[in-house]
């Protein structure tokens, strides 16, 4: 009877022990999965540092450029009285200027036209000199 009830907790103890050897071989499974995902997880986070590393110099550079920009409207922004005074000053110069050009052509076609009146009376002298001659 001993024997027996032995025998039974042999078998039951080979059927844990083969249970417990089936876990452990699983749960080494599992625990290579997890260091894998582990390993993954952390490459993956190195690569997004240095994705964000790339991206915060890129912001720092925009940054940059764009406090340069802020600079130069400020100084354009100085500068644009000055240019406008400038502007209306050759505008109006270019309006005396326009002026000056449409007297002189007036004055132009009255020195033509005393021109041709001139010629005429020359004209009109020499015939009579060649009359009286």
């Amino acid at each position: 009877e001993k024997m027996c009830s032995r025998e039974g907790d042999l078998e039951r103890l080979q059927e844990e022990v083969v249970a417990l050897i089936t876990s452990q071989e699983l749960l080494r499974n599992d625990n290579s999965t997890l260091h894998e995902m582990l390993r993954s997880a952390n490459q993956k986070e190195k690569d997004l540092e240095f994705l964000i590393e790339g991206k915060d110099n890129n912001i720092r550079n925009l940054h940059a450029d764009l406090q340069e920009c802020f600079k130069e409207l400020t100084f354009l922004r100085g500068e644009l009285p000055k240019v406008s005074k400038e502007r209306d000053g050759i505008r109006q110069n270019a309006e005396q200027l326009s002026w000056q050009n449409m007297k002189l052509r007036a004055e132009i076609e009255t020195l033509k036209k005393r021109i041709e009146k001139l010629d005429e009376d020359v004209l009109l002298k020499e015939g009579q000199l060649s009359i009286l001659q």
